[in-house]
């Protein structure tokens, strides 16, 4: 039917799309070398998150990495991914933020009041407003234009996010980053008959692969409970 033939047509295309031909050692050597003397230059080879501890540790976030941010509740992990996708905006770069435990509205709240250093205490109490608004407004005439985009749908999978990314980076021509707030809570493409172990593990999974076949770097937030954390903790 026409339906099966216009999913078998979107199928061969994705397989068009992802398939690579074999390619020689001497092939890889020019870019190997490339990287290698960069390194050499002390140079940041990868993407620069804005922090520059993590940026000399690193030596920037390599495209392709998928890399899980984590730890306890209350420990500004969100606040800390906002920021690096803030300053790759701010670079030039392009950023998607998809949000699954706040709304959209929110995480742009956040930025404003991160990048503005306000006391977002003293907002919500009304305490000095007239201090507070210029440092918002400034936030906001930094931020603005810069091609950072958000989506706190419900129900997210990997394989959605994927798609909308790929629809993202055709039209922007690139894509640096994308975040994931919170892995845990994401769900899985398939049935897992409520193994949501397995089903973490193909979030996981999936979203190493769409790091890869997007060329981009996936940063993944993820809650560590107590007995976790003191589990890794040294004696």
């Amino acid at each position: 039917d026409i339906s099966g033939l216009a999913e078998r047509a979107a199928l061969e295309a994705a397989e068009n799309r992802q398939s690579k031909e074999l390619r020689s050692f001497d092939e890889y050597l020019p870019e190997v070398w490339r990287h290698i003397e960069a390194v050499i230059r002390g140079e940041i080879t990868g993407l620069k998150t804005g922090f520059p501890d993590i940026d000399a540790h690193t030596g920037g976030f390599q495209k392709t990495d998928f890399v899980i941010l984590g730890g306890r509740p209350g420990m500004f992990k969100t606040s800390m991914a906002l920021e690096m996708i803030v300053n790759v905006g701010l670079d030039g770069g392009v950023g998607a933020f998809f949000e699954l435990e706040m709304t959209a509205a929110q995480v742009v709240r956040r930025a404003l009041y991160q990048k503005g250093k306000v006391n977002s205490q003293s907002i919500k109490r009304g305490i000095s407003p007239e201090r507070e608004l210029p440092k918002i407004r400034a936030a906001q005439d930094r931020i603005s234009g810069k091609r950072i985009f958000f989506d706190d749908s419900t129900g997210l999978t990997p394989l959605q996010a994927m798609s909308k990314c790929r629809k993202l980076k055709s039209k922007q021509g690139r894509l640096d980053l994308v975040v994931i707030d919170n892995v845990q809570i994401m769900n899985g493409d398939g049935n897992f008959k409520g193994d949501r172990r397995a089903e973490l593990a193909s979030v996981s999974n999936n979203l190493k692969r769409m790091a890869k076949d997007l060329d981009t770097v996936v940063i993944g937030i993820s809650h560590l409970n107590r007995e976790s954390a003191k589990s890794s903790d040294p004696e």
